[in-house]
């Protein structure tokens, strides 16, 4: 069957594997898991890295650990903020998150005075009084 994935796959017939580690604890108890994956002739095995685990304060050098361990790393996936800290020159980000960067940092009292001031103008607008 030729579909658009056995394309992407190439010529090979293995099935490409992706498997997102997060966090030292998931990639420890994922180990014998990923192994056999690794081992079977028919899978391609891709792992991709996200979240705590590529920060040094919570996962230093785990990249390495995983390299030796004979496993290749295909992707890296910093949040935004932590591309930015990283000095990330370009950081995809969908509209709606963009939208909400603003937020980032302020207090939640002025999350608070913010809706009760969003409430009190959609009562007014609907006709309503408090």
């Amino acid at each position: 069957m030729n579909t658009l994935f056995a394309a992407a796959r190439g010529k090979t017939s293995k099935r490409r594997i992706c498997f997102p580690i997060t966090s030292r604890a998931y990639y420890g108890r994922s180990q014998l898991l990923l192994k056999k994956l690794h081992r079977h002739p028919d899978l391609e095995l891709e792992l991709m890295l996200g979240g705590s685990i590529l920060l040094d304060k919570y996962s230093r050098h785990i990249a390495e650990d995983i390299e030796a361990g004979g496993f290749t790393i295909s992707a890296s996936l910093f949040n935004v903020i932590e591309g930015d800290e990283i000095g990330c020159h370009i950081i995809t980000i969908t509209h709606d998150l963009l939208k909400k960067l603003d937020g980032l940092g302020k207090k939640l009292e002025q999350f608070s005075l913010e809706t009760v001031r969003m409430f009190h103008g959609d009562a007014r607008a609907a006709g309503f009084t408090l």
